[in-house]
């Protein structure tokens, strides 16, 4: 699953927490850092020369290009980029519970057969467990085939999560919670009686519970991924956190497992299911570690781009807590088909899980819709005079080549009082060392005055501030080379927020710097 750079200061040269000697090591080592001829025809990338959606924190190096084909996609699995270990560590798994799943349903030896109600509940979980990994794999592998699928491909790795969570909620619900001391009123009404004193019949608020235990889980399952969708856009600063709690919210319906340890001798009447169950949400926490706090690569920034970095330990983590998981489940369910009670219904188990699927559907379609990269598609053309609080500007016709022999210039205005901040998020002109030929020059102001720097190749700078409430963007381009041109964002901006105005210190940077 993808994690976002936070927002980069004016004038920053690397990624948070990133030092320069780690910034210049990382374009030393890396073969896309060289300029070497013998690299490779698609060579890999560093951080400031991919947009700021592909940008992960503390990874300075391994991308891809934008955009790749559904072939060189495939083929970088086995290639070193830092998405191929974040794909084999799910891809693996993926095979590995396929394989479980299968024996569980074709090979096990039971009288059951795999359509029989009974393991209704199975079959959703099953198919929340592989449409996780699955899913989590397709995004690692395609998520530079475009911005728009991007986009697409980790919304619905959100959305396939919170499938899963609900999922295994459904088989929690009929093969786990009626062996619970804990949710049969003939044990504890005597026992609260005993332990509290109170003479209360808990046959009411043990029905209450098993009636909404399902409803309130998928709403959660819903919000959840609303929420994690929601962390890619700009309002979230700490993205990986969010995401890291709204998932940990589902877990709740797991509750009334802990209690029962706490409460009864859950290790002595279900040993199988305390170790695995406690074993679980220790890998759990641990992959909630890494998540969170982006070691080891934030010690080292640059050291872990290919291997070992955390979202890496992430992924097996969360591996090891499924498989306990499986494990207690298809002991759960042993035990469920030893002295089954009512089968479960269609609709109570599939059924549910179906209208999963469809709301969590148009959530995805309404993010799509809502997506800067996605729905708002603005012509771009050669200048033009732009105000308001915030808006973008591109080279003509982008993200298609720029044409050549062009002029263009863009006069950016915002309030009165405010200041203006412009970040690229993509830039691909011809290279140069000194920028003699395809070139974006920006402007302090709205004449050719005060330079605040230019820029070719593929480098990105950080925040551009003006001091006043206006900037000047110009493009020019020659007769030769062209590229896919340039997209930058403006803003408008309290003077005090942004400080004085920026200016790049060395004005001109060449490809591959």
């Amino acid at each position: 699953m993808p994690r976002r750079l936070q927002p980069r200061s004016a004038g920053t040269k690397g990624p948070p927490g990133m030092t320069a000697a780690a910034s210049e090591a990382a374009s030393r080592s890396h073969p896309s850092a060289s300029g070497d001829p013998a690299a490779s025809a698609k060579p890999l990338l560093r951080w400031d020369e991919v947009p700021d959606d592909f940008v992960e924190c503390f990874i300075l190096s391994g991308y891809r290009r934008l955009p790749c084909t559904a072939q060189e996609c495939l083929a970088s699995v086995l290639k070193p980029t830092n998405e191929t270990l974040n794909f084999w560590t799910h891809f693996i798994p993926l095979l590995l519970f396929l394989s479980k799943f299968c024996r569980l349903f074709f090979l096990s030896g039971r009288d059951v057969p795999f359509h029989h109600p009974w393991l209704l509940p199975l079959w959703c979980y099953a198919s929340g467990v592989l449409l996780t990994f699955a899913m989590s794999c397709t995004a690692h592998v395609f998520s530079c085939l475009s911005l728009r699928l991007r986009a697409a491909f980790f919304y619905l790795d959100y959305a396939s999560i919170s499938y899963y969570g609900f999922g295994s909620t459904v088989a929690y619900y009929y093969y786990l919670l009626p062996g619970l001391s804990l949710l049969d009123a003939r044990v504890m009404t005597p026992y609260v009686q005993q332990r509290l004193g109170w003479h209360v019949d808990c046959t009411g608020l043990i029905a209450a519970y098993r009636a909404l235990v399902l409803p309130v889980a998928f709403v959660l399952a819903v919000a959840c991924t609303v929420a994690c969708c929601k962390s890619r856009t700009d309002w979230c600063s700490y993205p990986f956190a969010l995401r890291t709690f709204v998932f940990v919210m589902p877990l709740s319906m797991a509750c009334p497992i802990m209690l029962e340890s706490w409460l009864f001798d859950l290790r002595g009447e279900n040993p199988t299911l305390f170790v695995h169950f406690y074993r679980r949400y220790f890998w759990l926490v641990v992959a909630a570690f890494f998540n969170v706090s982006k070691i080891p690569e934030r010690i080292q920034p640059g050291l872990f781009d290919i291997i070992g970095h955390s979202h890496q330990l992430f992924h097996i983590f969360t591996f090891l807590s499924i498989y306990d998981q499986v494990y207690y489940v298809e002991e759960g369910l042993r035990q469920f088909l030893k002295a089954p009670p009512d089968a479960p219904t269609f609709c109570g188990t599939v059924g549910y899980m179906l209208l999963l699927v469809i709301c969590l559907g148009l959530v995805i379609k309404k993010f799509l819709n809502n997506s800067e990269f996605c729905s708002k598609k603005p012509v771009f053309t050669c200048g033009g005079i732009l105000t308001g609080e915030s808006g973008f500007i591109g080279s003509e016709g982008f993200p298609g080549v720029y044409p050549p022999n062009s002029k263009c210039t863009w006069k950016i205005t915002v309030p009165e009082g405010k200041v203006v901040v412009l970040n690229f998020r993509f830039i691909d002109l011809e290279s140069d060392n000194l920028c003699r030929y395809d070139f974006v020059d920006v402007y302090n102001g709205h004449a050719n005055g005060q330079r605040i720097g230019r820029f070719c190749g593929t480098f990105r700078p950080g925040a551009l501030v003006s001091s006043g409430n206006k900037m000047m963007v110009q493009m020019i381009s020659d007769a030769n080379t062209a590229g896919n041109g340039f997209m930058a964002m403006f803003t408008a901006a309290e003077p005090n927020e942004r400080g004085t105005v920026s200016t790049i210190t060395t004005i001109i940077r060449p490809q591959n710097y």
